[in-house]
């Protein structure tokens, strides 16, 4: 819920929530790097979602940067603006093409490494169930 709230909203938030009446602001500053924090998560998102596929963000980056932009307008039509004489080269075509594809194949991969074995009992709720395959002695447990 924070995460996806504006950063303004939390702030807010917090200084209701820490404001104690004593006239110091400890619940504005608190709130003020609070807010921060959440922003930064924010800007944070897409370069950790690029790591997490193992790609390099420098070289997601210059894909954004070559691709032409899509805008949804008010009506739903999809409209995809580029920079005014835009003519990729055949290399940065073939750049572009090899970002996709390898983005593509690790998306793939990573959605296969998630799939539940057969074994494993998962309920609706997400509730696995689980029980003692084995137990050590004390000692072991300790390094000793």
């Amino acid at each position: 819920m924070w995460a996806s709230a504006p950063a303004h909203t939390v702030k807010e938030a917090l200084e209701e929530l820490l404001d104690d009446g004593s006239g110091i602001d400890t619940g504005r500053r608190v709130a003020e790097q609070v807010a921060a924090a959440v922003e930064s998560a924010r800007l944070m998102r897409p370069a950790m979602r690029m790591v997490a596929l193992g790609l390099d963000f420098p070289t997601y980056l210059r894909f954004d940067f070559l691709v032409p932009h899509l805008t949804v307008s008010l009506n739903g039509k999809r409209i995809y603006l580029a920079p005014k004489g835009y003519a990729p080269t055949d290399e940065e075509f073939a750049f572009c093409l090899e970002f996709v594809v390898t983005a593509a194949l690790r998306l793939a991969a990573a959605e296969a490494h998630q799939q539940d074995p057969a074994w494993l009992t998962r309920h609706r709720s997400g509730w696995v169930e689980t029980e003692k395959v084995h137990e050590l002695p004390a000692s072991q447990e300790e390094g000793g």
